[in-house]
């Protein structure tokens, strides 16, 4: 919060134009006055030509340890506003100058970095330590042009001005004039006209509306400035008025903060030595706010896990109500100015008939039901890949012949070591599969192998897929044993004599 300008010197009487002279004109015409009344002679020679007039130049000389400066401290301008202070100084390259006023504390230091006849490029240093950033001045730049300097009481400004000299008078120079006027980021100040009217002048540098009531109280000490606690919260943007009657201040501050707050103010008379400042937030009405809506939301998936609609009801829920709460007020104050957090949706869970009830805002009714939602057809769709797996698992029975892998005990053990292999590392897959979706319980997806010597037959229960994979496995281990039968029958015809 920007604290109240320290203490200023008393404003002088309003005098209808006077102010129209800018700070900048204004020194460089006595710069121009001082350096012409220095070098002209006293009575003009009508025999002689007129001297002309020629603009000083800044030639730098090489970087000195910095003592070469010479400046003045702050001071109130002539001309200026009531706390508006100012003061030259002349620096070569290299050079510092304190930016203090008399008898006070110094706020900074001011380095001339580097330099030409067009632009200076300026430091700053505060206790040794860099202070802000570099500026850059050009030659009768604006403040604006070349950027300023703010702490949270003041805004610096700088201006490499142009110098005017007679052609006799030195026209180079290695010490660049720098004009540095400081000014409060909240004043006000009043003047009172030749018929008596008393005009304000507030500048305000936009922030909460206590700084304001600070900044009045400070400059009007016999003024009481009251806020409501609902104004407390409001933010107002930066603004300056001039010479206006406190009604239209008043004015002012309602239209800026775009219908947030009213205004009220009793200017002081004989009876009453101070003006009363009333300022209260503008609450909006109940049509404003908007109507209390209530809704239903069904979700019997999530509730077919109690703890899964508990959790959902306490944390999940108010979880995300409370972010949406905190982004309306962030919000609010980027829109408007104002801390207007809003309405919070209560949510009910009731488990008989498997809904959420939600009462609120429409705003927070919609969120947390597209929420609801959501999580509906995700569980929705976790449990219809559950059925399908289930569906999937529910076992059959098959029974495949396989009559010349029966007829050798060693090929029959061989198939069967192969077989229950397969199954199990099928088993293995299936569940990882299925635990990606969310099923961890047994969906009974074994299978098994028995052995039927009697038929030469296996015959297999399990899920009508791995039926199938088992299936392929033991004919193709039974075409491979009628062709190694086929191959020993006829090895055997060779070898008879």
């Amino acid at each position: 919060m920007n604290a109240p300008i320290p203490s200023i010197k008393v404003p002088l009487s309003h005098r209808a134009g006077a102010r129209l002279y800018s700070w900048r004109a204004c020194f460089v015409a006595v710069a121009t006055v001082h350096f012409l009344a220095l070098n002209l002679p006293a009575q003009s020679d009508p025999s002689k030509p007129a001297e002309v007039s020629v603009r000083r130049r800044f030639v730098p000389s090489p970087a000195t340890n910095g003592s070469g400066a010479t400046f003045s401290s702050l001071r109130q301008e002539e001309l200026g506003d009531p706390g508006v202070l100012t003061f030259i100084a002349h620096a070569g390259v290299g050079d510092s100058f304190p930016v203090q006023e008399e008898g006070k504390p110094k706020d900074f230091d001011v380095i001339v970095k580097s330099g030409d006849d067009d632009k200076l490029v300026l430091e700053f240093s505060q206790d040794g330590k860099p202070a802000f950033a570099p500026i850059t001045l050009g030659r009768d730049w604006t403040p604006a042009q070349s950027g300023n300097v703010k702490t949270p009481q003041f805004q610096y400004e700088f201006k490499y001005p142009s110098v005017s000299v007679s052609g006799k008078a030195k026209t180079v120079t290695d010490k660049a004039m720098i004009i540095v006027r400081r000014i409060p980021l909240n004043y006000a100040f009043s003047t009172a006209t030749e018929k008596g009217t008393r005009l304000y002048t507030v500048r305000f540098d936009g922030t909460e509306i206590q700084t304001l009531r600070d900044a009045l109280r400070y400059a009007f000490p016999g003024d009481n400035v009251v806020l409501s606690p609902s104004a407390e919260q409001q933010v107002l943007p930066g603004f300056e008025v001039r010479n206006v009657r406190l009604s239209e201040l008043a004015r002012t501050i309602e239209f800026l903060s775009e219908g947030r707050l009213m205004v009220e103010m009793v200017e002081k008379d004989a009876e009453m030595p101070g003006n009363i400042w009333r300022i209260s937030g503008n609450r909006p009405t109940s049509a404003t706010k908007g109507e209390v809506k209530m809704r239903a939301v069904a979700t019997p998936h999530l509730f077919a896990d109690e703890k899964v609609a508990a959790k959902i009801e306490l944390d999940v829920l108010r979880e995300l109500e409370h972010l949406r709460l905190d982004t309306a007020v962030s919000a609010s104050v980027a829109a408007h100015g104002t801390m207007t957090r809003g309405n919070s949706t209560s949510v009910q869970r009731l488990t008989s008939q498997k809904v959420f009830v939600l009462v609120g805002s429409e705003e927070g009714v919609d969120g947390l039901e597209s929420f609801l939602k959501a999580a509906e057809l995700r569980a929705a769709e976790e449990a219809a890949t559950k059925k399908a797996l289930a569906t999937a698992a529910v076992p059959k029975m098959r029974a495949v012949a396989a009559p010349h892998v029966f007829q050798n005990a060693s090929r029959l053990d061989k198939v069967r070591k192969a077989a229950e292999e397969m199954i199990s590392l099928r088993a293995t897959l299936v569940r990882a599969v299925a635990q990606s979706y969310g099923v961890i319980e047994d969906l009974g997806i074994g299978a098994q192998l028995e052995s039927r010597p009697e038929q030469k037959l296996f015959v297999l229960f399990g899920p009508e897929d791995m039926l199938d994979g088992m299936e392929s496995f033991i004919l193709a281990a039974e075409k491979l044993a009628v062709d190694e039968d086929a191959l020993a029958e006829t090895q055997r015809n060779k070898d008879k004599p």
